[in-house]
């Protein structure tokens, strides 16, 4: 089974908590197939594509826009029968574990979504991860929208990959797709410096004396 599959469904952005730092969402008729093994008869297929944290972190990451349709039956049920988490790169591809899991509020049915890490995230600087979609039960069809763009905005340095992947082994392997580019949005703000917050104390702390 193809990793992507054509529809025709196009889908905005949502809003974000605070600045976007990348973004490719657009208008496409593309998507990633996130589906069970009793879908596809023998295994699961996972979706991922990769970004790059921009310089002058670290970044702490408010939250994840993707658009998404479940096509799995579950509609009014929640949590979904799909899994998204952020993972770690290794050797150009996903590592073999969660950094986080992101969580939404809503039940997918179809549209962009606001998925936020179920415990704080921080990122390093200018450093590439990725964003892994995986099915959580064996009749999980989902279709994540995706895009044959390499186009991205957002802050500098900011970027998301060129193309993605999929994994029919649980991740064991993840063969590349160039022709299809998963797509989100991530919002995120630095982390000051412990160094920084100090002087900041330090200034209100000599303001507030003066007033005396």
């Amino acid at each position: 089974m193809s990793a992507s599959f054509v529809f025709g469904s196009i889908f905005g952005a949502a809003s974000a908590l605070g600045a976007v730092v990348v973004d490719n969402i657009a208008p496409s008729s593309v998507q990633i197939g996130i589906l069970g093994a009793s879908v596809t008869g023998s295994y699961q297929l996972w979706g991922a594509t990769a970004f790059t944290t921009g310089p002058g972190g670290p970044w702490q990451i408010n939250s994840v826009t993707m658009p998404l349709d479940d096509f799995s039956n579950d509609d009014g049920f929640n949590p979904d029968q799909v899994a998204i988490q952020i993972r770690a790169e290794s050797g150009g591809a996903p590592a073999g574990s969660a950094l986080a899991v992101l969580t939404t509020t809503d039940d997918i049915v179809s549209g962009s979504y606001l998925l936020t890490p179920t415990a704080p995230l921080t990122l390093s600087a200018s450093t590439t991860y990725w964003l892994v979609g995986l099915p959580t039960d064996p009749t999980s069809l989902y279709q994540w929208n995706a895009t044959s763009s390499y186009d991205d905005s957002g802050a500098l340095g900011w970027s998301i990959g060129s193309g993605s992947r999929y994994s029919q082994n649980s991740g064991a392997t993840w063969p590349e797709d160039e022709t299809v580019v998963g797509q989100f949005s991530i919002d995120a703000q630095v982390v000051p410096e412990p160094g920084s917050l100090m002087g900041g104390v330090v200034v209100l702390t000599l303001l507030t004396r003066r007033k005396h």
